[in-house]
C-alpha cells in the first residue's frame, strides 16, 4: 500500500498544476500499470508499452488497427518476460518473476514457458481491469454529489463502497465458449459446435440475492459479487486491485474535490462484450500541487 500511494502521488503530481487531463490516460491507467510492472519485476520504464498494449486489446474493436497494435504490444511483452526470466533464474531479486522461477509442480520447477504464460496473465488482469472499474467510478461520482459527498467526509465508507462499484462496474463481464455436447440448460436447447456467452455479470443484478439491485448502495451488507469469480479461479489479484482503486478515488477526492468530467468528449470502449469501460474521460478541476 505504501508504494500504491507513492505511486499515485506521483501520477497526479505531474497533471494537477494544470487543472485537466484524461482520468483514464493520465490517472486510472498509468498507476495499475506503473504498480504491476514494478511488482512483477519489469524495469521501470516498460509501464506505458504494457499500459498501452493491454488498453489497446480491451478498448479496439475486434478485427481494427488498434487490436493489431495491441496483439502486437502484448508480443513484444512476451519477449521481454522471457528474457526477464532468464536474467531472474540466473540472479533472482525481490518480485513475482523471481518468485515463480523458484516454484516447482509436483515436485519439478516450473519450466520457462509457464512462467511466461503466468506472467501475461497477470499483465493482462492487472492493468486495465483496475483501470475500468476506477474510471468508470470516476464518471458514478461526478453525476452523484451524494456519494461524492459521503465518501469525501467519511472515507471509511470507501471499504464497502468498494465491493459495491465493483458489482455494479465489474470490468470483466462475460466469457465466450463453445458447446462440446447438446445439452438443455434452463430450458434452453444448446447444441454442439454452438458458441455460447456466460454473462457472469448479471448475477451481480440478482433481485433473489440483492435489494434493489440497480440502485448504488454504498454501504450494502453481504456484498457477494462475482466480479472477481468464486471458487478455484478467483482472481489472484483481487486484494492488490481494491488497494489501488481505493488509493486513487481517495487521492481524487482530497486533491480534486471539484472534478468534473468533459461528458461530451467521453469515449467508452469500442466493444463490450468481455471488458467493459471508458476509453478516455477528460476532466477539469481547480489546479493544485
Amino acid at each position: 500500500r505504501p508504494m500504491i500511494a507513492d505511486v499515485t502521488t506521483e501520477v497526479i503530481d505531474a497533471f494537477i498544476p494544470a487543472g485537466e487531463c484524461d482520468l483514464i490516460n493520465d490517472l486510472a491507467s498509468p498507476v495499475p500499470a506503473l504498480v504491476v510492472a514494478l511488482w512483477i519485476g519489469f524495469p521501470r520504464e516498460d509501464w506505458k508499452p504494457l499500459a498501452h498494449a493491454v488498453h489497446d486489446v480491451f478498448g479496439s474493436a475486434p478485427g481494427s488497427e488498434r487490436a493489431a497494435r495491441g496483439k502486437a504490444g502484448m508480443q513484444w511483452m512476451v519477449e521481454e518476460v522471457r528474457g526477464l526470466v532468464r536474467e531472474r533464474r540466473a540472479e533472482p531479486r525481490e518480485d513475482v518473476i523471481s518468485f515463480l522461477c523458484n516454484q516447482q509442480i509436483e515436485g519439478r520447477p516450473l519450466g520457462d514457458g509457464e512462467v511466461v504464460s503466468m506472467v501475461k496473465l497477470l499483465v493482462g488482469g492487472g492493468m486495465d481491469t483496475t483501470t475500468s472499474l476506477t474510471g468508470q467510478t470516476l464518471v458514478h461520482l461526478c453525476s452523484h454529489a451524494e456519494h461524492r459527498k459521503r465518501l469525501s467526509e467519511d472515507p471509511s465508507v470507501l471499504v464497502s463502497a468498494t465491493e459495491e462499484f465493483l458489482r455494479v462496474f465489474a470490468p470483466s463481464q462475460s466469457m465466450g465458449r463453445t458447446a462440446t455436447a447438446d445439452i438443455e440448460l434452463g430450458h434452453c436447447a444448446i447444441r454442439q459446435g454452438e458458441r455460447v456467452l456466460l454473462p457472469w455479470v448479471a448475477a451481480n443484478f440478482d433481485e433473489s440475492v440483492f435489494d434493489e439491485p440497480d440502485q448504488v448502495v454504498l454501504d450494502r451488507p453481504g456484498n457477494r459479487h462475482t466480479s472477481f469469480g468464486l471458487g478455484a479461479h478467483r482472481c489472484v489479484g483481487s486484494h492488490l486491485a481494491r488497494a489501488m482503486f481505493q488509493e486513487m478515488i481517495r487521492q481524487v477526492l482530497e486533491r480534486m474535490p471539484d472534478y468534473r468530467v468533459l461528458t461530451d468528449r467521453m469515449v467508452p470502449y469500442a466493444s463490450h462484450g468481455n471488458q467493459t469501460g471508458w476509453d478516455s474521460l477528460p476532466a477539469v478541476f481547480t489546479p493544485g500541487h
